[in-house]
């Protein structure tokens, strides 16, 4: 007679089975997550009401301040009778005035609190005052129109095009068309193009540009310009010695095939993706794909004709222009005079992203949201995409949902640094990411700005 095996999984020492063990563990486990969210719950209370009350005293000394002065003061430091504001090493704050209302930011040094506003027309509420909302925009380099690589007053002319390599900006200076190279710091130099407008391939200052509008890197730093007005697709290497991708410089008919012999019309958007360029034939109102390898030239999306609206494949833009690229190869646009933001995925169909077609400047929905005549496009890793609005001199956000806000810049044309909408640009242009800091072709301002906090 066989004996049979006891299967059993008890454990000789404690009578506990595996299986036993594993469910007081996980028990153990779920306790200990459930105290830990609820001291922590307990905890960004405690903080929120810490916060509140210093803002209580804070709301409390400017009333007092305005009985004694008369007005409110213009800055922190002249507040509480010329003692400044009572401060507190928990949070930071942020204190605006122009003399008669004032706004207070306090945001907490526990990241679960965030931001709380206090003003005299409003009481204790969340979120940041309208002057701390935004991006942060200050000038990267430019001063007014003119071209110079002085170190100390670097001088650019209408910039228009602009793109990002190796952690470095690349940018087109349109009206004294250049190519030129400018570090994240500052430091400005000269790649190729001269000051004259006319056709020339050559080695830095012998080649020519013509209102060139736009520029995109591939993964070996080299460099392919929209040579807008020459009609044709140019490429710069690293040493600035430029020749001619694609386009003949005739305009018409619209002609694909062989680069050699291919037709553009006021190219005015390009951008790379593996391997292959997309260009805004913008007077043609289609997207051109070049693929580097053979150098072959084929419609990619949109009708060629005289320009519409329409989702779809091919769908229709009209005046396109700023292309971008996601990890994905989805390519966004700035349908420019439908006053949209398009996608296109890989198989060239069109959407919709944001924009309802009239020129206005509506944040909100997809549907409800307006842009006008928007020229540049940038698409973060998240998706995200920035807008350069170029008719309404703003920076615009839109979230992958197709949400759109004002990031930076008022809807004024004019030059302000500051923060969110103090700031102001004039008819921005190009538009690029590093990292998670924003660059911008401030194209009537003659200058290149720089968006952080964004």
């Amino acid at each position: 007679m066989r004996l049979r095996k006891n299967h059993s999984f008890t454990h000789p020492a404690n009578g506990f089975t595996i299986v036993e063990l594993l469910i007081v563990i996980i028990i153990i486990g779920l306790l200990a997550a459930i105290i830990f969210v609820s001291y922590r719950g307990i905890s960004t209370q405690a903080h929120v009401a810490v916060v509140k009350s210093y803002m209580d005293t804070l709301k409390s000394v400017m009333a007092q301040d305005k009985v004694l002065n008369g007005a409110y003061p213009t800055s922190a430091s002249s507040a509480n009778n010329g003692k400044g504001l009572p401060q507190n090493d928990d949070v930071t704050l942020s204190f605006h005035s122009d003399g008669i209302n004032y706004c207070i930011t306090v945001t907490s040094s526990d990241s679960s609190v965030g931001s709380y506003n206090v003003s005299n027309t409003s009481e204790i509420q969340p979120g940041k005052c309208a002057q701390d909302s935004g991006a942060t925009v200050a000038t990267l380099i430019g001063a007014y129109n003119g071209y110079a690589e002085s170190p100390s007053t670097v001088l650019v002319n209408n910039p228009s095009g602009l793109t990002a390599f190796g952690g470095d900006l690349y940018f087109l200076d349109s009206s004294s068309p250049r190519l030129r190279k400018v570090t994240t710091s500052g430091t400005s130099s000269f790649l190729a193009g001269t000051s004259s407008s006319a056709y020339a391939e050559g080695l830095g200052a012998s080649a020519k540009f013509n209102w060139p509008q736009a520029v995109t890197a591939d993964d070996s730093g080299n460099l392919y310009i929209a040579d807008t007005n020459n009609n044709r697709i140019r490429k710069v290497d690293p040493t600035g010695q430029s020749s001619l991708l694609a386009g003949t410089g005739s305009t018409s008919p619209v002609t694909n095939g062989a680069c050699t012999s291919a037709t553009f019309s006021a190219p005015r958007g390009i951008v790379y993706y593996d391997g292959v360029l997309y260009v805004s034939d913008s007077n043609n109102h289609i997207i051109r794909s070049i693929t580097l390898s053979g150098c072959t030239v084929a419609t990619f999306a949109g009708t060629a004709g005289s320009g519409a609206f329409q989702d779809g494949k091919p769908g229709k833009v009209k005046l396109p222009e700023g292309l971008a690229a996601d990890s994905s190869g989805n390519i966004y646009l700035a349908d420019t005079n439908n006053n949209r933001i398009r996608k296109i995925t890989s198989d060239g169909t069109i959407s919709t992203l944001a924009g309802n077609g009239t020129a206005g400047s509506v944040d909100g929905s997809s549907s409800t949201a307006e842009f006008s005549a928007p020229q540049g496009v940038a698409v973060a890793s998240d998706g995200t995409v920035y807008v350069a609005d170029s008719g309404n001199s703003l920076i615009r956000k839109i979230t992958p949902d197709g949400t759109v806000s004002t990031i930076a810049g008022n809807g004024t044309a004019g030059f302000l640094d500051g923060q969110g909408t103090a700031a102001e640009f004039n008819h921005p242009n190009g538009i690029t990411l590093i990292g998670s800091t924003i660059y911008v072709a401030d194209t009537s301002n003659n200058r290149i700005r720089v968006l952080t906090n964004i």
